[in-house]
């Protein structure tokens, strides 16, 4: 739910109990040690939420090691919960660090802005220049060091080159939350910037199926010419986001029907 609260400030428990298709006095309850939960229900659950099988393994043994009516299996369940914990607890802060950075815009607005020349190391000064709060860019800043993307030097943030973030293990969710972020500052900036400083282009075409690969192929051919050839210029001053959103209008065909 906390995950939902960041990305939806007004996200409530109602909406949280719709998503996981149950009363939402019942999730109150639940939340509130009220009533208890089976870990059957645990793994639907999980499911719902796109969690992986290590996440759902790891929260159903929670939930069993606190809601099991056999004392022993509660006993197995804490011990294996515990284990798992002290196993990955490294693993899983940078797993955590990696989806909050994969699935919030400015994290990464902000290891790009560290790169230009007239940039002043200070959380004030990079809250302002995204529209954000010093709060934020002191977490992301630490994540984005945790996950060795930049390091401190000389009171100031460098980059490490040629450092890569790599989303394994991290659920697409983070992704869907990222495009949903971004397509959101790009709402704003179509009302906001100055048609000098921003550009929107949409054509509505008809268009074949099987031609869909071979359109798509070539518009992220084009975005990454763009980003190869402008991307790491000497004296850049300003951080831009380049997007490109290709879908269907209409229902996408099913197998076996014909074009």
């Amino acid at each position: 739910m906390m995950t939902r609260t960041a990305k939806n400030s007004r996200y409530s428990l109602r909406a949280f109990a719709r998503d996981l298709k149950i009363e939402p006095a019942r999730l109150s309850d639940i939340l509130n040690g009220k009533k208890g939960l089976s870990r059957s229900a645990a793994e639907q659950w999980a499911q719902k939420l796109g969690w992986d099988d290590t996440e759902t393994e790891f929260f159903c043994d929670l939930v069993e090691s606190e809601h099991a009516r056999n004392p022993i299996k509660r006993q197995i369940a804490k011990r294996r919960a515990l284990a798992a914990l002290e196993k990955n607890s490294n693993s899983l802060t940078l797993t955590l660090d990696a989806f909050r950075t994969i699935s919030d815009w400015y994290p990464m607005a902000i290891l790009e802005l560290l790169k230009l020349n007239r940039t002043v190391h200070t959380s004030s000064w990079i809250a302002s220049e995204l529209g954000i709060t010093p709060i934020q860019v002191t977490d992301a800043l630490e994540r984005l060091e945790r996950l060795e993307l930049i390091e401190r030097k000389d009171s100031k943030w460098i980059p490490i080159p040629d450092a890569v973030l790599s989303p394994d293990g991290v659920p697409s969710t983070a992704i869907k939350s990222f495009h949903d972020q971004t397509l959101t500052k790009a709402i704003q900036a179509l009302y906001t910037q100055s048609v000098s400083d921003r550009d929107f282009y949409t054509y509505v075409i008809p268009a074949r199926s099987k031609d869909l690969p071979e359109i798509r192929s070539r518009v992220r051919k084009f975005i990454t010419s763009l980003v190869t050839e402008f991307g790491n210029v000497s004296g850049a001053d300003t951080v831009l986001n380049l997007s490109n959103q290709v879908f269907q209008l209409t229902q996408p065909l099913s197998e076996g029907e014909t074009e």
